[in-house]
């Protein structure tokens, strides 16, 4: 940026000071501006080959010459430790997550507003992750209501983190989510639509495999209040949490009963229950939250109930 042709179009007196990057001026033709008295001063303390050894600036006058030291003194060290350590704290403790250069810096306070919709999404993913059944072949997140007024994609690794933690051996996280599923051949592919719906704020993940398609979607009643609301196109209102079990069965009377009396037979308590049908007497959803795990004997029992078509169990 400073060679022979910047020299010339100086005027005399000028003083040139660098602390951006070595290089980015001619050592050789600071030196020869000094002698011909066109700069009347040079101060560096970066250089074009580092450390320094023969710069012609080392016998000039006029010179002010530092060694580069950026974060290496004792006192920027302790800081720049301190600063870190405060970072890598936050980050454990589900705050926000600063500087990283992989992952959407966000703000404490945007943060603290986005940080229930991460919840949200994945638990939507680990739902999904679940459900799957085939060789995937694409993920489509689509997004509704007040949502998209935050930047959701922080919102999407969180989805697909979660989407991918069931299915995967090896560890993943927010940052490395993204780049699991586009080494895998997963297109993950982002939707944002006006289209009105039932809820303030919806956000819908749709899997599409050799066996078909899942879809799974959650919505935030409130900051602490999360439901998933619909599952491969039923209707429910259900709690993302603990041990949950996604029962396929026929609207049918008695159903609910039997599957009742049977886990109460195992000892194995309902927190929660939700239904979801198509129509009358057709296909149907039943989503149970239960107090401890149900082993492989129970689900077998219960698949041999009358109008029982499948059984899921999820764990969040």
């Amino acid at each position: 940026m400073f060679s022979e042709k910047e020299l010339e179009m100086l005027k005399p007196g000028v003083r040139i000071i660098n602390c951006s990057r070595g290089g980015v001026v001619d050592e050789n033709v600071l030196d020869r501006g000094l002698k011909e008295n066109k700069i009347a001063g040079v101060a560096l303390d970066v250089y074009e080959q580092e450390p320094p050894q023969d710069s012609p600036l080392f016998q000039a006058s006029n010179t002010v010459l530092t060694p580069h030291l950026g974060a290496s003194t004792e006192e920027a060290q302790l800081n720049v430790a301190i600063e870190i350590a405060e970072q890598v704290r936050d980050a454990l403790l589900g705050r926000a997550i600063r500087n990283a250069v992989n992952l959407p810096s966000l703000e404490p306070e945007m943060y603290e507003e986005i940080k229930p919709y991460l919840f949200l999404a994945e638990k939507i993913g680990l739902v999904l992750g679940q459900l799957l059944e085939g060789q995937i072949k694409g993920l489509e997140i689509k997004y509704s209501g007040e949502v998209l007024s935050h930047n959701i994609t922080p919102i999407s690794s969180a989805l697909v983190k979660g989407f991918l933690t069931p299915i995967l051996m090896e560890s993943v996280n927010y940052v490395n989510a993204p780049v699991i599923a586009k080494e895998r051949g997963i297109n993950v592919e982002e939707v944002k639509t006006t289209e009105s719906s039932n809820f303030t704020n919806l956000i819908q993940a749709t899997v599409f495999s050799g066996e078909g398609r899942s879809s799974v979607s959650g919505t935030l009643f409130t900051k602490e209040n999360l439901r998933i609301v619909e599952i491969d196109g039923y209707y429910v209102e259900a709690i993302p949490e603990g041990i949950m079990m996604i029962i396929y069965n026929m609207d049918k009377p008695g159903v609910i009963g039997h599957i009742g009396t049977t886990l109460g037979k195992k000892n194995i308590n309902i927190s929660g229950m939700t239904f979801g049908r198509r129509s009358a007497g057709g296909d149907a959803i039943t989503v149970l939250n239960l107090d401890s795990e149900i082993d492989s004997d129970t689900i077998q029992e219960l698949l041999k109930l009358r109008h029982i078509k499948s059984i899921k169990v999820i764990k969040l």
